[in-house]
């Protein structure tokens, strides 16, 4: 398996750092982008200071394999956000894609990305359009949500504990919209199969 060095946007995430333990351990080298670098961050991967919705950094002239553009805001009481971080964002990292000659561009996207979904689903969709109309080799995925063992809040998450705590169970009211939940770490295997797959031309 070939070395890639992969830039990943979105990187503190729980799902991206999930990502970034089998990038890891696949042998990739991996650049994680952030508005600030903090001692938190995990120190296995490089960080680089990067605010998307700003021209991109200087420091960004190393050659990169494959971009993964996780970054986006899903949930937000101010509109203009929405288009800065996904729609925005997502104009800034397909410049810097082209720029460095990318070979893979995979970007994770919603399955509300579409018109009529409110500002979210309406600034993936345009995020999306952007990306396939000025790159060649992209990948877009459109996750439903996801689960995870410790979200108590999930409501997938909340039926199953339920269930298993008594003979009956009460479906929670906002269950209705997440019933085919992703397991998080299922997504990320898929995401790995896409980076070692045959070259494609969208």
């Amino acid at each position: 398996m070939p070395q890639r060095s992969v830039l990943v946007t979105g990187a503190t995430s729980l799902i991206i750092n999930d990502l970034i333990d089998k990038l890891l351990t696949a042998g990739c080298e991996v650049t994680g982008i952030t508005r600030k670098v903090k001692d938190s961050l995990r120190d296995d991967i490089k960080w680089i200071e990067w605010d998307l919705t700003k021209t991109f950094s200087t420091e960004l002239t190393k050659k990169y394999n494959i971009i993964v553009h996780a970054a986006s805001v899903s949930n937000s009481y101010h509109p203009f956000e929405y288009v800065q971080v996904n729609v925005i964002a997502t104009q800034n990292i397909c410049r810097l894609a082209q720029q460095l000659n990318i070979k893979r561009f995979i970007y994770v996207s919603s399955v509300l990305a579409c018109r009529g979904c409110g500002l979210y689903g309406e600034s993936e969709l345009r995020a999306e359009q952007i990306i396939s109309s000025v790159l060649r080799n992209w990948i877009i995925v459109r996750p439903t949500g996801f689960t995870v063992e410790s979200d108590h809040k999930n409501p997938i998450n909340r039926l199953i504990t339920n269930l298993k705590n008594s003979n009956f169970a009460i479906l929670p009211a906002d269950t209705l919209k997440n019933l085919y939940p992703l397991y998080y770490r299922d997504f990320t295997e898929e995401l790995m199969k896409m980076f070692f797959s045959e070259p494609i031309r969208n």
